[in-house]
């Protein structure tokens, strides 16, 4: 998942991905965030596309649940609901 997510990141970053593209970068940060919470990279790509509307963000919040029953300390995770609480 992650040498996945690195491929998926380069085409985010040059805005030249396409639907199934960015469907696969969704399944590739989560698979990375339920094993390593603190995965800082991970939560600012979805932090992108909650902005560009490609994520909701109750979506996030039931993510975010999941991810505080592995990781309950993570602050990554803590950081990453108060951007999608707040904004």
């Amino acid at each position: 998942a992650v040498k996945q997510f690195k491929a998926l990141k380069k085409l985010l970053l040059a805005d030249a991905m396409d639907d199934k593209a960015f469907a696969e970068l969704i399944a590739a940060t989560r698979a990375v965030l339920l094993v390593n919470a603190d995965h800082y990279t991970c939560w600012n790509v979805r932090k992108r596309m909650v902005l560009m509307g490609r994520l909701d963000r109750a979506g996030e919040l039931r993510l975010l649940d999941l991810v505080f029953t592995k990781h309950p300390k993570s602050g990554e995770a803590w950081s990453h609901r108060r951007w999608v609480v707040r904004t």
